[in-house]
């Protein structure tokens, strides 16, 4: 069963008939679309409380972010309020003039949401609002004493400040600087074992020693010390 305006395979009468009414190539079509959207931006209108993003946007109780920073703003004395309805928008937190929101990644990846958000800082800029955005992930990154500085500041300036994740450079630095030593640490042992590698259950002695099984001793050692590992087949071979 084909669309008899675009050519469209369906795969009953009913996915059929509902393509045919919506496909863009039917004369018809587009008037009928039309009516629809008519229809619901008048519910809207008429019915604001009824907007998908009022119904959606706070269904499921509030984040963990946003308890985060209510407790923030309540402990600096900070007066709010917290979910202001502001036409068909509910901001996170107002401060005055200032709308401060807290977003998941999905307000980063998701490209309509992403556009909607623009959409919405532009209508709430043009009523006098300044919209201060934090990257609850980024925000998670920084250290306590970094947390603390970055709300003085956002509370101090009024306005969006971009969060400096630098820093986690050099934790990475730091967490392969730790590994390095660990390997540098763990060769020393077994070099220094001194165990005959040609006698059997020299595995099981040695990783007692070092604190790990005697399979990941061996995979540890074919990977990190290749030469001792070679050594250790030839002498099993003999």
């Amino acid at each position: 069963m084909n669309c008899k305006y675009c050519g469209k395979e369906c795969k009953s009468i009913y996915s059929l008939r509902s393509h045919e009414n919506y496909c863009t190539y039917n004369p018809c079509g587009k008037d009928l679309r039309n009516k629809i959207s008519a229809g619901r931006k008048k519910f809207i209108q008429e019915n604001p409380d009824k907007h998908p993003y009022l119904l959606n946007h706070y269904s499921k109780g509030p984040s963990p972010a946003e308890i985060y920073f209510e407790a923030v703003l309540i402990s600096k004395n900070v007066s709010f309020e917290k979910q202001k309805r502001i036409g068909t928008y509910i901001l996170d937190f107002v401060m005055g003039n200032i709308d401060l929101e807290v977003d998941g990644e999905q307000h980063y990846y998701d490209k309509r949401i992403v556009a909607s958000d623009n959409k919405r800082t532009k209508y709430l800029e043009s009523l006098g609002f300044s919209v201060i955005r934090i990257r609850w992930s980024h925000f998670c990154k920084l250290n306590f004493d970094a947390r603390a500085k970055y709300i003085d500041e956002i509370l101090l300036n009024g306005k969006h400040i971009d969060i400096n994740v630098n820093f986690s450079n050099d934790k990475k630095l730091e967490r392969i600087n730790a590994a390095k030593l660990n390997i540098n640490n763990r060769r020393k042992v077994i070099e220094d074992s001194n165990i005959d590698t040609r006698k059997y259950g020299w595995s099981d002695k040695l990783s007692k020693e070092i604190g790990i099984t005697s399979a990941a001793l061996v995979r540890w050692i074919r990977k990190y010390m290749p030469d001792f590992y070679n050594t250790c087949k030839k002498n099993r071979k003999r």
